[in-house]
Protein backbone atom coordinates (compact mmCIF):
# COMPACT_ATOMS: atom_id res chain seq x y z
CA UNK A 1 0.00 0.00 0.00
CA UNK A 2 1.54 3.26 -1.24
CA UNK A 3 2.07 6.18 1.45
CA UNK A 4 -0.32 8.90 1.27
CA UNK A 5 3.12 11.38 1.18
CA UNK A 6 4.40 9.72 -2.12
CA UNK A 7 4.87 13.04 -3.74
CA UNK A 8 5.66 15.13 -0.26
CA UNK A 9 7.62 18.06 -1.28
CA UNK A 10 11.31 17.07 -1.09
CA UNK A 11 13.68 18.21 2.40
CA UNK A 12 10.97 18.15 4.33
CA UNK A 13 8.98 15.77 6.65
CA UNK A 14 5.14 14.95 7.14
CA UNK A 15 4.29 16.07 10.74
CA UNK A 16 0.68 14.46 11.24
CA UNK A 17 1.83 13.30 15.13
CA UNK A 18 2.95 16.46 16.01
CA UNK A 19 -0.85 17.82 14.32
CA UNK A 20 -2.71 15.42 15.84
CA UNK A 21 -1.33 15.67 19.32
CA UNK A 22 -1.58 19.67 19.10
CA UNK A 23 -5.51 19.04 18.56
CA UNK A 24 -6.09 16.39 20.95
CA UNK A 25 -4.67 18.93 23.26
CA UNK A 26 -6.55 22.00 22.19
CA UNK A 27 -9.62 19.97 22.00
CA UNK A 28 -8.81 18.64 25.73
CA UNK A 29 -8.35 22.18 26.82
CA UNK A 30 -11.82 23.27 24.89
CA UNK A 31 -13.61 20.73 26.59
CA UNK A 32 -12.63 21.94 30.05
CA UNK A 33 -13.34 25.68 29.29
CA UNK A 34 -16.95 23.81 28.13
CA UNK A 35 -17.55 22.59 31.66
CA UNK A 36 -16.42 25.54 33.47
CA UNK A 37 -18.77 27.20 31.41
CA UNK A 38 -21.47 25.33 32.48
CA UNK A 39 -20.52 25.51 35.84
CA UNK A 40 -20.64 29.16 36.00
CA UNK A 41 -24.06 29.28 33.47
CA UNK A 42 -26.05 26.46 35.11
CA UNK A 43 -24.67 25.12 38.38
CA UNK A 44 -24.56 28.63 39.80
CA UNK A 45 -28.17 29.26 38.60
CA UNK A 46 -29.16 26.14 39.93
CA UNK A 47 -27.72 27.06 43.12
CA UNK A 48 -29.27 30.15 43.91
CA UNK A 49 -33.20 28.78 43.16
CA UNK A 50 -32.65 26.40 45.20
CA UNK A 51 -32.09 29.49 47.93
CA UNK A 52 -34.89 31.33 46.56
CA UNK A 53 -37.33 28.37 47.24
CA UNK A 54 -35.74 27.77 50.73
CA UNK A 55 -35.28 31.38 52.01
CA UNK A 56 -34.49 31.97 55.48
CA UNK A 57 -36.55 31.25 58.49
CA UNK A 58 -37.27 33.65 61.10
CA UNK A 59 -37.51 31.13 65.01
CA UNK A 60 -39.21 33.43 66.72
CA UNK A 61 -38.33 33.34 70.58
CA UNK A 62 -40.76 32.28 73.47
CA UNK A 63 -41.56 34.78 76.08
CA UNK A 64 -41.60 32.70 79.36
CA UNK A 65 -45.29 32.04 80.98
CA UNK A 66 -47.22 35.37 82.01
CA UNK A 67 -44.52 37.72 80.06
CA UNK A 68 -46.02 40.27 77.62
CA UNK A 69 -44.95 39.35 73.72
CA UNK A 70 -41.74 40.92 73.01
CA UNK A 71 -42.58 45.07 71.95
CA UNK A 72 -40.76 44.68 68.32
CA UNK A 73 -40.13 41.09 66.59
CA UNK A 74 -36.60 39.70 66.28
CA UNK A 75 -34.52 41.11 63.03
CA UNK A 76 -34.24 39.29 60.23
CA UNK A 77 -31.65 37.19 59.56
CA UNK A 78 -29.30 38.29 56.01
CA UNK A 79 -30.80 37.30 53.03
CA UNK A 80 -28.57 35.54 50.93
CA UNK A 81 -30.42 36.32 47.80
CA UNK A 82 -30.01 40.00 48.25
CA UNK A 83 -26.84 42.38 46.58
CA UNK A 84 -26.37 38.99 43.76
CA UNK A 85 -26.90 41.11 40.90
CA UNK A 86 -23.79 41.91 40.05
CA UNK A 87 -22.16 38.41 41.23
CA UNK A 88 -24.89 37.20 38.69
CA UNK A 89 -23.91 39.11 36.14
CA UNK A 90 -20.09 38.33 36.77
CA UNK A 91 -20.81 34.63 36.72
CA UNK A 92 -22.59 34.97 33.60
CA UNK A 93 -20.24 37.10 32.11
CA UNK A 94 -17.56 34.36 32.59
CA UNK A 95 -19.36 31.45 31.79
CA UNK A 96 -19.92 33.10 27.98
CA UNK A 97 -16.51 33.95 28.46
CA UNK A 98 -15.69 30.38 28.87
CA UNK A 99 -17.75 29.23 26.81
CA UNK A 100 -16.00 31.39 23.76
CA UNK A 101 -12.79 29.76 24.70
CA UNK A 102 -14.28 26.62 24.39
CA UNK A 103 -15.35 27.00 21.32
CA UNK A 104 -12.34 28.47 19.46
CA UNK A 105 -10.33 25.63 21.18
CA UNK A 106 -12.45 22.68 19.66
CA UNK A 107 -12.72 24.44 16.54
CA UNK A 108 -8.98 25.09 15.68
CA UNK A 109 -8.21 21.74 17.36
CA UNK A 110 -10.16 19.80 15.48
CA UNK A 111 -9.14 21.99 12.52
CA UNK A 112 -5.20 20.68 13.69
CA UNK A 113 -6.35 16.87 13.66
CA UNK A 114 -8.23 17.19 10.21
CA UNK A 115 -5.15 18.86 8.52
CA UNK A 116 -6.52 21.91 7.70
CA UNK A 117 -4.20 24.21 6.77
CA UNK A 118 -5.67 27.33 8.82
CA UNK A 119 -5.60 25.54 11.82
CA UNK A 120 -1.42 26.14 12.25
CA UNK A 121 -1.88 30.00 12.69
CA UNK A 122 -4.72 29.92 14.90
CA UNK A 123 -2.74 27.26 17.01
CA UNK A 124 -0.13 29.46 17.15
CA UNK A 125 -2.14 33.14 17.98
CA UNK A 126 -3.57 30.85 20.82
CA UNK A 127 0.00 29.33 22.33
CA UNK A 128 1.66 32.65 22.31
CA UNK A 129 -1.13 34.70 24.04
CA UNK A 130 -1.77 31.52 26.32
CA UNK A 131 1.82 31.69 26.89
CA UNK A 132 2.02 35.26 27.49
CA UNK A 133 -1.41 34.97 30.05
CA UNK A 134 0.36 32.89 31.62
CA UNK A 135 3.65 34.06 32.86
CA UNK A 136 2.08 37.46 33.41
CA UNK A 137 -0.34 35.57 35.65
CA UNK A 138 2.92 33.23 37.22
CA UNK A 139 4.56 36.75 37.83
CA UNK A 140 1.88 38.43 39.62
CA UNK A 141 1.07 35.46 42.13
CA UNK A 142 4.92 35.74 42.81
CA UNK A 143 4.68 39.31 43.16
CA UNK A 144 1.51 39.71 45.58
CA UNK A 145 2.31 36.55 47.74
CA UNK A 146 3.93 38.81 50.33
CA UNK A 147 1.35 41.58 50.45
CA UNK A 148 -1.59 38.74 50.52
CA UNK A 149 0.45 36.77 53.32
CA UNK A 150 0.76 40.10 55.73
CA UNK A 151 -3.38 40.93 54.85
CA UNK A 152 -3.97 37.36 56.10
CA UNK A 153 -1.83 37.56 58.81
CA UNK A 154 -3.32 41.00 59.99
CA UNK A 155 -7.05 39.17 59.47
CA UNK A 156 -5.95 36.49 61.77
CA UNK A 157 -3.65 38.22 64.27
CA UNK A 158 -6.18 37.56 67.18
CA UNK A 159 -6.03 34.35 66.48
CA UNK A 160 -2.32 33.48 67.71
CA UNK A 161 -0.67 30.66 67.88
CA UNK A 162 -3.14 29.36 65.19
CA UNK A 163 -1.53 32.16 62.42
CA UNK A 164 1.67 29.69 62.25
CA UNK A 165 -0.39 26.87 60.68
CA UNK A 166 -2.20 29.16 58.65
CA UNK A 167 0.87 30.73 57.33
CA UNK A 168 2.15 28.09 56.82
CA UNK A 169 -1.20 26.74 54.68
CA UNK A 170 -0.70 29.80 53.22
CA UNK A 171 3.19 29.29 51.77
CA UNK A 172 1.43 25.54 50.59
CA UNK A 173 -1.51 27.26 48.73
CA UNK A 174 1.10 29.61 46.73
CA UNK A 175 3.52 26.85 46.42
CA UNK A 176 0.58 24.79 44.31
CA UNK A 177 -0.56 27.69 42.62
CA UNK A 178 3.12 28.58 41.24
CA UNK A 179 2.81 24.62 40.06
CA UNK A 180 -0.27 24.63 38.31
CA UNK A 181 0.18 27.87 36.54
CA UNK A 182 3.43 26.43 35.47
CA UNK A 183 1.94 23.47 34.27
CA UNK A 184 -1.18 24.88 32.69
CA UNK A 185 0.29 27.99 31.90
CA UNK A 186 3.92 28.09 31.22
CA UNK A 187 4.25 24.09 29.85
CA UNK A 188 0.81 23.72 27.70
CA UNK A 189 1.01 26.67 25.43
CA UNK A 190 4.63 26.32 25.07
CA UNK A 191 4.02 22.38 23.88
CA UNK A 192 1.36 23.76 21.54
CA UNK A 193 3.74 26.13 20.13
CA UNK A 194 6.97 23.71 19.94
CA UNK A 195 4.62 21.32 17.95
CA UNK A 196 2.97 23.93 15.65
CA UNK A 197 6.42 25.80 14.85
CA UNK A 198 8.11 23.77 12.79
CA UNK A 199 8.16 24.63 8.87
CA UNK A 200 7.81 20.73 7.96
CA UNK A 201 4.11 21.25 10.06
CA UNK A 202 2.83 24.10 7.54
CA UNK A 203 4.47 22.26 4.62
CA UNK A 204 2.06 19.21 5.92
CA UNK A 205 -0.98 20.80 6.22
CA UNK A 206 -0.11 22.67 2.54
CA UNK A 207 0.47 19.01 1.26
CA UNK A 208 -2.99 17.98 2.75
CA UNK A 209 -5.19 21.16 2.29
CA UNK A 210 -4.23 22.69 -1.22
CA UNK A 211 -6.73 25.43 -1.16
CA UNK A 212 -5.33 28.40 0.04
CA UNK A 213 -7.11 30.41 3.05
CA UNK A 214 -7.56 33.42 4.24
CA UNK A 215 -4.94 32.85 6.70
CA UNK A 216 -2.07 32.35 4.34
CA UNK A 217 -2.56 36.08 3.05
CA UNK A 218 -0.35 37.64 6.02
CA UNK A 219 2.39 36.24 8.14
CA UNK A 220 1.45 34.65 11.40
CA UNK A 221 2.53 37.84 13.62
CA UNK A 222 0.29 40.05 11.37
CA UNK A 223 -2.62 37.84 11.63
CA UNK A 224 -2.12 37.62 15.48
CA UNK A 225 -1.80 41.35 15.77
CA UNK A 226 -5.89 41.47 13.44
CA UNK A 227 -7.28 38.32 15.86
CA UNK A 228 -5.97 40.05 19.40
CA UNK A 229 -7.16 43.59 18.22
CA UNK A 230 -10.58 41.89 17.27
CA UNK A 231 -11.06 40.15 20.77
CA UNK A 232 -10.20 43.13 22.28
CA UNK A 233 -12.80 45.02 20.56
CA UNK A 234 -15.51 42.32 21.23
CA UNK A 235 -14.52 42.22 25.04
CA UNK A 236 -15.68 45.82 25.01
CA UNK A 237 -18.64 45.48 23.30
CA UNK A 238 -19.48 42.72 26.33
CA UNK A 239 -18.67 44.53 28.98
CA UNK A 240 -21.32 47.09 27.78
CA UNK A 241 -23.13 45.17 30.40
CA UNK A 242 -21.43 46.68 33.22
CA UNK A 243 -21.75 50.18 32.66
CA UNK A 244 -18.29 51.34 34.32
CA UNK A 245 -15.55 52.69 32.89
CA UNK A 246 -12.23 54.09 34.43
CA UNK A 247 -10.07 55.97 32.77
CA UNK A 248 -6.58 58.13 33.09
CA UNK A 249 -7.59 57.90 37.29
CA UNK A 250 -11.20 58.97 36.44
CA UNK A 251 -14.41 56.64 36.72
CA UNK A 252 -17.09 57.20 33.72
CA UNK A 253 -20.35 55.31 34.62
CA UNK A 254 -23.40 54.88 32.59
CA UNK A 255 -23.93 56.50 29.28
CA UNK A 256 -20.69 57.89 29.53
CA UNK A 257 -18.40 54.61 30.28
CA UNK A 258 -21.25 52.41 27.62
CA UNK A 259 -19.76 55.43 24.95
CA UNK A 260 -15.90 54.91 25.51
CA UNK A 261 -16.37 51.21 25.38
CA UNK A 262 -18.35 51.23 22.41
CA UNK A 263 -15.71 54.25 20.46
CA UNK A 264 -12.58 51.87 21.89
CA UNK A 265 -14.78 48.55 20.25
CA UNK A 266 -15.11 50.25 16.56
CA UNK A 267 -11.35 51.79 16.81
CA UNK A 268 -9.70 48.70 17.48
CA UNK A 269 -12.42 46.88 14.55
CA UNK A 270 -10.95 49.58 12.32
CA UNK A 271 -7.56 48.90 13.48
CA UNK A 272 -7.86 44.95 13.11
CA UNK A 273 -8.84 45.55 9.80
CA UNK A 274 -6.29 47.76 9.28
CA UNK A 275 -3.29 45.51 10.83
CA UNK A 276 -4.88 42.46 8.10
CA UNK A 277 -4.50 44.60 5.18
CA UNK A 278 -0.85 45.45 6.94
CA UNK A 279 -1.39 49.34 7.10
CA UNK A 280 1.03 51.16 8.48
CA UNK A 281 -1.06 53.71 10.17
CA UNK A 282 -2.88 50.77 11.73
CA UNK A 283 0.49 49.41 13.53
CA UNK A 284 1.23 53.14 14.79
CA UNK A 285 -2.01 53.67 15.90
CA UNK A 286 -2.41 50.21 17.22
CA UNK A 287 1.23 50.88 18.88
CA UNK A 288 0.21 54.40 20.34
CA UNK A 289 -3.20 52.74 21.84
CA UNK A 290 -1.14 49.95 23.47
CA UNK A 291 1.11 52.75 24.96
CA UNK A 292 -1.91 54.95 26.22
CA UNK A 293 -3.23 51.44 27.71
CA UNK A 294 -0.04 51.05 29.52
CA UNK A 295 -0.33 54.87 30.87
CA UNK A 296 -3.76 54.66 31.78
CA UNK A 297 -3.53 51.73 33.67
CA UNK A 298 -0.48 53.58 35.97
CA UNK A 299 -2.40 56.59 36.32
CA UNK A 300 -5.68 55.01 37.34
CA UNK A 301 -3.41 52.48 39.66
CA UNK A 302 -2.22 55.43 41.62
CA UNK A 303 -5.03 57.81 41.76
CA UNK A 304 -8.19 55.80 41.50
CA UNK A 305 -10.72 55.64 44.45
CA UNK A 306 -11.41 52.38 45.21
CA UNK A 307 -14.63 52.73 47.52
CA UNK A 308 -16.51 54.72 44.48
CA UNK A 309 -15.11 51.89 41.88
CA UNK A 310 -16.00 49.22 43.60
CA UNK A 311 -19.62 51.01 44.28
CA UNK A 312 -20.23 51.62 40.75
CA UNK A 313 -19.56 47.68 40.19
CA UNK A 314 -22.36 47.22 42.38
CA UNK A 315 -20.32 45.62 45.09
CA UNK A 316 -22.97 44.92 48.28
CA UNK A 317 -21.96 47.35 51.02
CA UNK A 318 -20.64 45.17 53.30
CA UNK A 319 -18.04 43.55 51.01
CA UNK A 320 -16.56 47.26 49.83
CA UNK A 321 -14.51 47.46 53.41
CA UNK A 322 -13.07 44.23 52.74
CA UNK A 323 -12.59 45.03 48.87
CA UNK A 324 -11.01 48.23 49.66
CA UNK A 325 -8.53 46.49 51.86
CA UNK A 326 -7.68 43.98 49.73
CA UNK A 327 -6.75 46.46 46.92
CA UNK A 328 -3.99 48.20 48.86
CA UNK A 329 -1.95 45.12 48.09
CA UNK A 330 -2.04 45.99 44.57
CA UNK A 331 -2.11 49.83 44.34
CA UNK A 332 1.56 50.21 45.87
CA UNK A 333 3.38 52.70 43.42
CA UNK A 334 5.82 49.70 43.22
CA UNK A 335 3.08 47.35 42.60
CA UNK A 336 1.18 49.28 40.00
CA UNK A 337 4.69 50.04 37.69
CA UNK A 338 5.89 46.56 37.77
CA UNK A 339 2.53 45.06 36.88
CA UNK A 340 2.04 47.54 34.13
CA UNK A 341 5.34 47.00 33.14
CA UNK A 342 5.05 42.96 32.76
CA UNK A 343 2.39 43.17 31.13
CA UNK A 344 3.04 45.72 28.35
CA UNK A 345 6.40 46.11 27.58
CA UNK A 346 5.90 42.48 25.68
CA UNK A 347 2.96 43.47 23.49
CA UNK A 348 5.01 47.02 23.23
CA UNK A 349 8.29 44.80 22.55
CA UNK A 350 6.12 42.43 19.93
CA UNK A 351 4.74 45.39 17.90
CA UNK A 352 7.73 47.12 17.32
CA UNK A 353 9.24 43.91 16.19
CA UNK A 354 6.35 42.97 13.93
CA UNK A 355 7.26 46.15 12.25
CA UNK A 356 9.24 44.74 9.25
CA UNK A 357 6.02 42.91 8.60
CA UNK A 358 3.96 46.56 8.15
CA UNK A 359 6.52 48.47 5.94
CA UNK A 360 8.32 45.51 3.99
CA UNK A 361 5.06 43.75 2.48
CA UNK A 362 6.35 41.40 -0.06
CA UNK A 363 7.66 39.45 2.87
CA UNK A 364 5.88 35.80 2.45
CA UNK A 365 3.59 34.75 5.62
CA UNK A 366 5.43 32.35 8.36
Amino acid sequence: MSSPYFDFPEGHTPRRGRLMASGIILALVGCGFGLLSAVYLILFRVMINAMAVSPPTITASVAPSGSPPPATPPPAPPNPLENLDFFTGVMTLAGVLFGVLALVFLVVGAGSMFLKRWSRPFALVIGTVWLYVGALYLLMVILTAGGTRRAMAESIADVGAAATGADAMFGVMIAVSIIMIFVFGIMLPSLILWLNWHRDVAVTLEFCDRKPRWTDLVPVPVLGISVIATAFALNFIVFQAFPWFPLFGQLFTGNAARGIGVALSLVLLGLAWGAYRRSVIAWGLLLLLTLAMAATTIITGLSLDYRSFYEAMGFPEEMIESSVKSAEIYQSPVMIWSGTLAGFLPIVGFLIWARKYFFDKPQQAA
